[in-house]
């Protein structure tokens, strides 16, 4: 009952001129409550920031790791050259950093 009341309360808002018209805003009467959502919604907002930023960090770590595991032990580092003439492929030997 109370939502049918709305819509047609919005529907007639949208017949009117500018000057009448009220802005949709202006139709929330619990005000308490609207600002209690809009909090929640910030709230969630910030946990999934959050979340985002953990996993985030959890693969830069992972990243790392590995780059330091591999690339950063070789002493030549594994690269490829394209023929300009033709589409062959030269790649050279990777070799790692030899340990005392």
């Amino acid at each position: 009952m109370i939502q049918k009341k709305l819509r047609d309360l919005i529907s007639e808002n949208e017949k009117v001129t500018d000057i009448e018209q009220l802005s949709r805003d202006e139709f929330v009467v619990d005000l308490h409550k609207h600002e209690q959502f809009v909090l929640e919604g910030n709230n969630v907002c910030t946990d999934i920031r959050k979340e985002a930023e953990k996993t985030n960090l959890k693969l830069e770590l992972l990243r790392d790791r590995v780059i330091d595991s591999t690339w950063n032990k070789m002493d030549i580092h594994s690269t490829a050259m394209k023929s300009i003439q033709n589409n062959q492929l030269l790649f050279n030997f990777a070799i790692r950093k030899r340990t005392p």
